[in-house]
């Protein structure tokens, strides 16, 4: 969460890749930069930063590419990457494709069919960010036992989460979220601890910076009082 101070060490980081012209590794931090630049409410600095890293070869990577474009409300460039990266032979390749193509339904209001699409994923690979997906999809249609049920897996396999990519690119930043989507499916359930579980989560979130997530957290806890 605190992004300020991550910005700061990726426009380092990158000058130092392009300077040892390390492609792969600045494709990455371009990745980054575009989350902290999407979550502190600059959707078209965090797009530049996504069309550039969008230049790698590396699917992984692709895929935050895209996932950016698709907050960032450039569906087309987001789908764009999704339909190439449909055409690999490469399974971990066409699961990010079809990854995008249920976020993208997710986006334009379609969660049922996102779930369909979410199945095929899951078909190609059981993976951790296919049930985020799925956890939010049900989220989405109030199927609020169904998201926990999710959650509750992502949670168990954290470490596969902190690492889902691979080992040169560490994901624990994923991990705070799940805390808010738990916290709203045991709000959507009547559950008691949903309370203690969005305050679990702002504990994660430094309260200087700005995050959606939070916001929203703490207008339900106020609404919750």
């Amino acid at each position: 969460g605190r992004l300020a101070d991550a910005t700061a060490l990726l426009v380092r980081g990158l000058a130092e890749d392009i300077a040892q012209k390390n492609a792969d590794a600045t494709a990455r931090k371009r990745v980054l930069l575009g989350e902290a630049r999407l979550r502190r409410n600059d959707p078209d600095g965090a797009h530049e930063a996504a069309r550039k890293a969008a230049t790698s070869t590396e699917p992984a990577t692709l895929y935050g590419a895209a996932q950016i474009d698709l907050a960032a409300h450039y569906r087309a460039s987001a789908l764009s990457i999704a339909t190439e990266l449909g055409k690999s032979q490469a399974p971990d390749a066409r699961m990010y494709s079809k990854l995008l193509e249920a976020d993208a339904l997710r986006a334009g209001g379609k969660a049922r069919d996102a779930l369909a699409k979410l199945e095929e994923a899951r078909r190609i690979s059981d993976s951790w960010l296919a049930r985020v997906s799925l956890a939010r999809a049900h989220l989405d249609l109030g199927e609020h036992a169904d998201a926990e049920r999710e959650l509750r897996e992502c949670i168990a396999r954290a470490g596969e989460g902190a690492l889902v990519f691979d080992d040169d690119a560490p994901s624990a930043r994923l991990l705070p979220p799940l805390t808010y989507y738990l916290a709203r499916a045991l709000e959507g359930q009547g559950r008691s601890e949903a309370k203690a579980t969005y305050e679990a989560f702002l504990a994660l979130v430094p309260r200087a910076e700005r995050d959606p997530l939070a916001d929203d957290a703490r207008r339900r806890l106020a609404k919750a009082h």
